[in-house]
C-alpha cells in the first residue's frame, strides 16, 4: 500500500496512500499539491522540513521517534508539499500535521468512524523555502488543507516558519492568560523542585488532561475527575504547587466540586471556547517538561 496513490472520494488519503490536488497562485501559475502519509512523501518532506541550510526547530526532531510519539496519542501523521508541476521532487513549501480521525482507511464507515473520536487536525510545521518566499504559497496551502479538514473537524496551527500571512496567523490558537500565568507560577518553582519533579508534573497535567478530553468524547465520566486527595496527584502535581496547578485545570475545564461522599474532585466539563487551543496548551505542557527534564 506505502507510496501508491489513491482516488477515492474522500478529502484525505487512506493512511500510507498519497494523492494530488492543484494549487493556484498570482504570481506562479499552477501548482501541484502532494498530501497524505506515503513512505516516499514523509521522507522527503522530512528532509525538506529538516535542512541543515533551514534555521528550524524540526532540525532537532527524529522523524521515526516522533512518529511512535504521536501514534501513542492515536493520531496520525499527515504531510502535504507544493512541488514544481515539471519535478514532483523539487518541494517549495511543505506542512506537518498530526491528525485523529481524519486519515482513515477508504472502507471504513463514516458513522463509526464519527462515534469512534473526535476529530483533530493540528498543523505543528508550516515552511517555505528561501527562493519561493513572498509569493504567498504558505498560505494558500494552510488555507487549502484546513478546508479540507474542517468539515466537523476541530483545528489548530501550533507552528510556521517564515510567514506572516493573516490567515495562518488567524487561525493560531495559543492557550489564554488563565493557562499562561498559572504555569508561568509552575516553571518559577524550579529552584525549589528538581528539574526531574517538575518535568513529572508538567506530564502529568498534560496526561491529565487529554484523558479527560478522551472520556469526554466517550462520556466516560469517571475518568473525567481528578480527586484531591489522590496520593499519586498530590505527589505527582500538586507538591510543586498546588494553588498553580488547580488553577491550570480550571482554565482547561476543570470545575471544583464536591462528590455525594463528601469528597472534592475537579470534574472535567468540555467547552468550545477552551477546544479552540487546548492541544496547543498541552502541547505547551509537554515541550516545557521535556526542556526542564
Amino acid at each position: 500500500m506505502n507510496g501508491q496513490e489513491t482516488t477515492t472520494t474522500s478529502p484525505f488519503p487512506s493512511p500510507g496512500e498519497e494523492s494530488k490536488f492543484s494549487l493556484t497562485t498570482t504570481t506562479t501559475g499552477e501548482l501541484v499539491v502532494r498530501h497524505g502519509s506515503s513512505l516516499s512523501l514523509m521522507s522527503q518532506v522530512c528532509a525538506f522540513l529538516a535542512n541543515p541550510v533551514q534555521d528550524d526547530a524540526f532540525n532537532y526532531v527524529d522523524p521515526t521517534a516522533d512518529h511512535h510519539k504521536w501514534a501513542r496519542r492515536g493520531m496520525q501523521l499527515y504531510y502535504a508539499a507544493v512541488v514544481d508541476s515539471a519535478d514532483p521532487t523539487n518541494i517549495l513549501c511543505a506542512l506537518r500535521a498530526a491528525t485523529q480521525g481524519i486519515m482513515v482507511d477508504a472502507t471504513t464507515d463514516a458513522k463509526k468512524r464519527q462515534r469512534s473520536q473526535r476529530q483533530r487536525f493540528l498543523i505543528d510545521y508550516v515552511y517555505t523555502a528561501p527562493t519561493s518566499r513572498d509569493k504567498g504559497i504558505a498560505g494558500l496551502l494552510v488555507r487549502q488543507v484546513l478546508e479540507l479538514a474542517q468539515n466537523g473537524t476541530t483545528c489548530y496551527v501550533l507552528s510556521t516558519e517564515d510567514s506572516s500571512d493573516d490567515t495562518i496567523d488567524s487561525a493560531t490558537a495559543a492557550p489564554p492568560e488563565s493557562f499562561q500565568q498559572p504555569l508561568a507560577v509552575l516553571l518559577a518553582q524550579s529552584p525549589a523542585s528538581s528539574g526531574a519533579q517538575l518535568s513529572l508534573c508538567l506530564r502529568t497535567l498534560a496526561t491529565l488532561i487529554r484523558n479527560a478530553m478522551a472520556a469526554d468524547d466517550t462520556d466516560d465520566r469517571k475518568k473525567c475527575k481528578i480527586r484531591i486527595n489522590n496520593a499519586q496527584v498530590h505527589k505527582r502535581v500538586f507538591a510543586v504547587g498546588k494553588d498553580a496547578a488547580m488553577q491550570l485545570l480550571q482554565a482547561c475545564g476543570f470545575e471544583l466540586e464536591v462528590d455525594d461522599d463528601g469528597d472534592a474532585a475537579l470534574h472535567y466539563h468540555s467547552s468550545s471556547s477552551q477546544a479552540s487551543w487546548l492541544e496547543a496548551g498541552i502541547a505547551q505542557l509537554e515541550e516545557k517538561a521535556t526542556t526542564n527534564a
